[in-house]
Order: C-alpha cells, then structure tokens, then sequence
C-alpha cells in the first residue's frame, strides 16, 4: 500500500490482539506430540527429532513419554535457543513470546487458552460492544489451574523440571 509512511505508525492504530497457552502444559503437549510424530514415523519433525537424539542421547525406546524425555526435550529446545545455535526451535515449542514479540509490537489485549471467557470480556470492554448475537465457541471446559491440569503428569512440578521449564520458557510465565 502506498498510504502507509511506516509500518510501526500504520499498527500502532491496529487493535493486537495475542492468544497464549500457560508454558507448563504447553511444553507437555509439545513433547507428547513429538513422540506421536515418532510413533507415526511422520516427516513432520524428523529433523527435529534427529536433532533431539543427537544433542541430548534421547533415546525413543526409552525415553518417549517419560520423566528423562521431558527434561532431554527442554535441554534440546535450551541448546536450539542458545546464542551459538542457527537455529530457532519449532514454534510448536518455542517460546511464545519469540512469535509475539511483545518488546516490539505489545498486545493491547491478551488471551490466554485456560480463560476464553477472559478474553471475550476483555475484547468487548476493548471494542465497546459484543461480536454480534454468535456464542462463544467451547471446547469442553478450559478453565482450569494449568499447573495442575488432569493431563500433567505429577512429577512436572519436581525441582529439576521446574527448572528447567524456568529456563526455557521464564519470559512466557512473565
């Protein structure tokens, strides 16, 4: 377009909006999703997951779905996110505030996935009105305390877990 002088001037009269998942349950959903690719022998992350085994001696007859695997996968996506690595993690499980970006472009409003009803409000006091006569979309109940939510296994709150999901993820629990 030719009637926008700058990109930042043009989207700081944009309403933005961002939609985020609590890190905990997140990063769990990522890894079992990552041995589902394995088990299906699917493309998809090959690369990635011959990465994983080579930088970390994951091993998927033994660590799939396991205690040992989390952590190997949260000290996998560490490395990837270290200063000397080229690349970026998967944007299934790097952390979210690298697609965001909130240092450059800040949401004026934040969803997160464990309150939909949450950011609807917040979306309406925003634009002054609702979205129309349409319900809001449900998925079963989401509202719930991420750190315990009934998928997580009970060792993800353990010191070295805790950790380590610290590390790789303490700009998304900010």
């Amino acid at each position: 377009r030719d009637d926008i002088d700058s990109l930042s001037g043009f989207l700081a009269r944009t309403l933005r909006i961002a939609t985020v998942r609590h890190p905990t349950p997140r990063a769990w959903s990522a890894f079992r999703y990552l041995c589902r690719s394995q088990d299906l022998r699917h493309r998809q992350f090959a690369a990635a997951r011959i990465r994983l085994c080579a930088l970390t001696g994951f091993d998927w007859t033994r660590h799939a779905r396991t205690r040992a695997g989390f952590e190997r996968f949260l000290d996998f996506i560490a490395i990837e996110m270290g200063e000397d690595s080229a690349l970026l993690p998967d944007n299934h499980w790097r952390p979210q505030w690298l697609d965001i970006r909130p240092d450059v472009f800040r949401p004026d409003v934040l969803g997160r996935l464990e309150t939909p009803d949450a950011l609807t409000e917040a979306l309406i006091a925003r634009l002054g009105r609702a979205p129309g006569d349409q319900a809001p979309l449900r998925r079963g109940d989401l509202n719930h305390d991420a750190t315990t939510a009934p998928d997580l296994p009970a060792w993800i709150t353990a010191p070295s877990v805790r950790q380590r999901l610290a590390q790789v993820y303490g700009a998304d629990y900010e």
